[in-house]
């Protein structure tokens, strides 16, 4: 599935949007010299590559952020966008601060593990923490939890005082029954999307809010036509996002259910297939 969707919109694309964990980044969470040269190289022939990630802002390494040819980064599934040329949020859409609350009390009382994020920062109570850190050991996932998540007592604690909106709430759970039994509890209500990821957690975040919608908002504001884009991805909670591009692009190592809906299958992460498509655009 390499060949002809590529081919037939060579020289086209103008917008690529691009997943960072499991598709632009490798397993050891760095990203490749040949996936560097590839954006530039697709930069210079004046596509726009975005990253579109549900990592918080203050989660993306930073070598993606100090790269020269990316300016715009959709984050939290989509719930922000950021022009980091310009420091700025060029869009929102946040949980109200009353389902915020309503959220968190009940994930509070039922002793849930979770967090919330709000303006590009994860936040997490200390025993979390601790399970984060003793799961993840010395890894590149740890690394990533440290720079990405504060520390507070309480969560709801803190939203209160606070008064911040949520981003997303992020509930992990014991095993994938557990999970899909509180996404049945939780679907019924109409102000909120749910996405389920690997086996035991579930993302929270507004109605209408994940990363396809930012990217077509991201689209229209820079006056680009949809059949000039492109999405890469390979998790579950980028379905919608595939969806909202011409082209959508799955690695090798994703699950069979996502590739099925692929116009392409690329290499894997692993194997630098973000930058063997982008090579043919």
């Amino acid at each position: 599935m390499l060949g002809d969707a590529v081919m037939e919109l060579k020289n086209k694309i103008s917008l690529v949007g691009v997943d960072l964990d499991g598709t632009l980044l490798r397993n050891d969470k760095t990203i490749s010299e040949e996936t560097k040269k590839a954006v530039n190289s697709a930069f210079e022939r004046g596509i726009t590559v975005v990253p579109v990630t549900g990592r918080p802002l203050c989660g993306i390494p930073q070598f993606i952020l100090d790269m020269p040819e990316i300016r715009y980064v959709i984050s939290t599934n989509g719930a922000r966008i950021t022009d980091i040329k310009a420091d700025k949020t060029v869009y929102e859409s946040p949980l109200s601060k009353e389902k915020t609350a309503q959220l968190i009390e009940y994930a509070t009382d039922c002793g849930y593990d979770f967090e919330a994020f709000s303006e590009g920062v994860g936040y997490i109570e200390p025993a979390l923490m601790k399970k984060h850190l003793e799961a993840y050991g010395n890894s590149p996932v740890a690394d990533y939890i440290k720079t990405s998540r504060k520390t507070v007592e309480s969560i709801k604690e803190f939203f209160e005082k606070t008064e911040k909106c949520a981003d997303e709430i992020f509930i992990t759970l014991s095993d994938r029954a557990k999970r899909d039994e509180l996404f049945e509890q939780m679907s019924p209500d109409r102000e909120i999307q749910l996405c389920c990821l690997e086996q035991r957690f579930l993302e929270v975040t507004k109605n209408g809010t994940d990363k396809g919608t930012a990217f077509d908002y991201l689209r229209e504001m820079l006056g680009i036509d949809k059949n000039a884009t492109a999405a890469f991805g390979d998790n579950d909670n980028d379905s919608l996002f595939l969806k909202s591009a011409a082209v959508s692009v799955v690695m090798g190592n994703a699950a069979d259910k996502l590739k099925k809906c692929a116009d392409i299958i690329a290499p894997s992460n692993e194997d630098d297939g973000v930058a063997f498509i982008l090579n043919k655009m």
